[in-house]
């Protein structure tokens, strides 16, 4: 019996098409990467967008809220909470967004700040009913809506508290004593007043409990030489001592409180 070997050669001509192959896996992997790269570029830069006009609109909220804080000032809440209503006698829901606009109208409409704007309603506290158009006990609340680029969107709720001191205050700086420390500074950039630029009567720039307090101001004034600073009706300085502060608790911590 014979036995047959055979044997095989392969030769580079054999091979034809691997190098076009490897070649075209390359260049598919190199697609791959430059696609990733240029999408994930577009997402960091989409995200930055975003977040720069959501943070415009939240600012935006931010000024409608203090705005519309400055315009409340001296202003009767019950009134205002009134003209809000859209004549219902009933404000809006204001513990759900998507309440809003409803019929209520707004306390300050599409105001411009820069390329964005802000809109303000006027709701009542939750303590007597957001809803009830009657405030009794000097609080509301304010809901801003910020609108920035790219139809961003932010909300900011500010509640707003009518306060007012129980006393007159006797000057611009009180210090009740007896042991105080003033040091007004010693740049010529400043200057402390008791006079009433609005045309009122003047007042002591500063007003201590006892005559102990008082040598204590003034030598903290001398010290840094602005005793000229401390003006009020001609006077420098204008420091007084008026027992009266302890009289009125001012001198109480706790009662101050």
């Amino acid at each position: 019996m014979k036995r047959l070997s055979h044997i095989i050669f392969l030769t580079l001509s054999d091979q034809r098409g691997v190098a076009l192959i490897a070649s075209l896996m390359i260049m598919a992997s190199l697609a791959i990467l430059a696609v990733w790269g240029i999408t994930s570029n577009l997402i960091d830069n989409r995200i930055t967008v975003n977040y720069r006009d959501h943070l415009q609109a939240y600012y935006a909220a931010e000024a409608g809220i203090e705005r519309a804080r400055d315009f409340l000032a001296g202003l009767n809440f019950d009134t205002e909470l009134q003209n809000s209503d859209g004549g219902d006698n009933q404000l809006v829901n204001s513990t759900d967004i998507n309440n809003f606009p409803g019929d209520d109208i707004p306390l300050l409409s599409n105001q411009s700040v820069g390329n964005s704007s802000y809109t303000v309603y006027l709701t009542n506290d939750a303590q007597e009913g957001v809803t009830n158009n009657n405030d009794t006990n000097g609080k509301v609340n304010l809901i801003s809506f910020g609108y920035g680029p790219g139809n961003s969107m932010a909300v900011v709720k500010g509640i707003v508290r009518k306060f007012s001191l129980p006393f007159s205050p006797p000057s611009p700086i009180v210090m009740p004593g007896p042991d105080v420390y003033f040091e007004p500074g010693n740049s010529n950039a400043f200057q402390f007043r008791g006079d009433d630029a609005s045309g009122g009567s003047s007042v002591p720039t500063v007003t201590v409990s006892n005559a102990t307090a008082e040598n204590s101001v003034r030598n903290g004034c001398a010290l840094s030489l602005s005793c000229d600073q401390i003006v009020s009706d001609g006077v420098s300085p204008s420091v007084v001592a008026d027992p009266a502060l302890s009289q009125a608790g001012l001198d109480d911590p706790q009662q101050l409180k």
